[in-house]
This record gives structure tokens, sequence and C-alpha cells, in this order.
């Protein structure tokens, strides 16, 4: 009820745009799907943007026409959300992915963490923070300590990464693949 009651107030004042920052958290996945369900009857009733923060891939996959993934408060992946979903080009990305369990898929098979671990949001390092980690030997060594790469690539899938094209399409297979 209380996720109910604060999207009716954020569309009192008939907004152009709605930020919903995390609508499902903590809710079983009947409620969620309802929640889901009423934002996006309320997009097409409103003729409103929403856009959704969250970090449950899986409400990404259901709802999401275009995804942005971020890494320490930095655009690392953009791009239509099969896109990005299915051919990641960000190591963090493909990390994400590989973290998260998966329908008929082996249950002795343990989970894997995302490599590496997160920078202080304090003091965010100017060069691509703890990259070096998420992408492994893909990268010469010091690759990603001295430079901050911008998002680029083939639009509209883009990716802030020093590996070339070649390296990026190896991602998901690498990660589906390891151990």
């Amino acid at each position: 009820m209380r996720q109910r009651v604060m999207i009716a107030m954020a569309l009192v004042c008939d907004p152009d745009l709605l930020i919903a920052d995390e609508p499902t958290t903590a809710l079983d996945v009947t409620v969620q799907s309802q929640i889901l369900d009423l934002l996006a009857e309320l997009q097409q009733t409103f003729r409103t943007s929403i856009v959704l923060i969250t970090h449950d891939l899986g409400v990404i996959a259901g709802i999401a026409h275009d995804v942005l993934v971020m890494y320490a408060g930095r655009s690392v992946e953009h791009g239509p959300v099969e896109d990005v979903l299915i051919t990641p080009q960000h190591p963090y990305t493909a990390g994400l992915l590989a973290s998260a369990p998966r329908l008929g898929g082996d249950v002795d098979r343990p989970l894997r963490p995302v490599p590496g671990n997160p920078p202080s949001l304090l003091a965010i390092p100017a060069a691509a923070p703890s990259t070096r980690a998420r992408a492994g030997a893909l990268l010469p060594p010091g690759r990603c300590s001295g430079e901050r790469p911008e998002l680029s690539g083939t639009a509209p899938h883009l990716a802030a990464c020093h590996l070339d094209q070649t390296q990026r399409a190896t991602l998901r297979r690498t990660e589906e693949t390891a151990p």
C-alpha cells in the first residue's frame, strides 16, 4: 500500500516525468507485478515518462525500453534493453548478468559475485574505478588506472570501456562459461 500511496502522491501534479526509485523493493513477486502493471497503466493514462531506478535485472528486462547501467555514479553502458542484456559491452554489466540466477540453470552451480570491490563514493578515482578487476586479463596493465573512458560505440548501444569491439563481444560468453 505504501508504494501505491507514494505513486498516487507523485502523480497528483500531473508530472511529465516520474522518477521511481526502487518501487518494488521488499515486495513479494505478486505485489511486485501489480506495482509494475500499475506503473505501466499510469504511464499510458497520464502520458508520462518513467525513470525506473532498480537493481533488479528481471524488472528491467520486463518493463524497460532503454537501460542505463551506472557504476560509482558514472554511466558505463546505455542502450536498448535487449541489446544491453543480451550483448553487454562493459565488464561490470556482464558481471551483473552473470551474477543473476537463471531459470533452468544448474542448481548446484554457485552464484558468481561481480569481482573486485566498489570504490569509496567519498573519493571516486579519476580513472575507471575497479574496472581492471572486472575486465580481467583483457586489458593491458595500467590502462584502467590512467584514464576514464567516455560512452562510445555504435549508437544506440554505448559503453564507457577501454575494450575494443572484439574484446567486448567476448564478455558475455566469458561470463556465461566461467566456473
